[in-house]
């Protein structure tokens, strides 16, 4: 599992059973992904200027990848990180806002192989 936050504040979801695994509230997200005896899930952050175009070349590539998530997240810090539930860091964006729009596409409902977020 990882989580989308601003760095500085994380109010981590309840997890339950449901499926898709997608675990929110309005500053953190929590995505489902494969267990570690299965392998590793390769995750993609786009955001920025171009983020449309290349959107649409992912998604035109991997058709297997299903929209999950469509909502927002307070970013007050103007800054998003994705961590593990261990607290390591493996992504990081600057963000313009306060609040952001995110996105989220997954291979598979409980245990993606490929997990795609999209800022703004």
């Amino acid at each position: 599992m990882v989580f989308l936050s601003d760095p500085e504040i994380e109010i981590v979801p309840e997890i339950d059973d449901r499926s898709p695994t997608i675990w929110t509230t309005v500053s953190c997200i929590a995505i489902g992904c494969l267990m570690f005896q299965d392998g590793d899930s390769d995750f993609r952050l786009l955001s920025g200027k171009g983020v449309e175009i290349e959107l649409a070349s992912i998604l035109s590539i991997h058709d297997q990848l299903n929209l999950v998530f469509d909502g927002s997240i307070e970013s007050p810090n103007r800054s998003l990180s994705m961590s593990t539930s261990e607290g390591k860091t493996l992504l990081r964006a600057d963000i313009a806002t306060t609040n952001t729009q995110v996105r989220i596409w997954t291979s598979h409902p409980i245990e993606p192989e490929m997990v795609l977020i999209v800022l703004g």
